[in-house]
């Protein structure tokens, strides 16, 4: 048996849960509630890997020994790539 738990809710979320209860989507409250839960620690995982991912690459960047360059020379070249690729 599972552990009772109070929670309070936008009125806008209750009414999205009263009309998917009335279009029959889940038996009751607690199957929704439940279902939103476990959808919610699903994508957990998902996004510690995305960040992860960005760790890494950011790790791979301030390890490279190419040399810095400064904002300037950043911006002045994105400018040019996004001249070419806009003709």
């Amino acid at each position: 048996m599972g552990e009772m738990v109070s929670v309070k809710l936008p009125s806008d979320i209750v009414a999205l849960l009263r009309e998917r209860l009335g279009a029959r989507e889940f038996a009751s409250n607690d199957e929704a509630v439940l279902a939103a839960i476990e959808d919610m620690l699903e994508s957990v995982p998902a996004d510690d890997y995305r960040l992860d991912a960005l760790r890494e690459r950011l790790r791979h960047s301030m390890d490279d020994p190419r040399a810095n360059i400064s904002g300037n020379a950043a911006r002045q070249h994105l400018d040019l790539l996004y001249a070419k690729n806009r003709a």
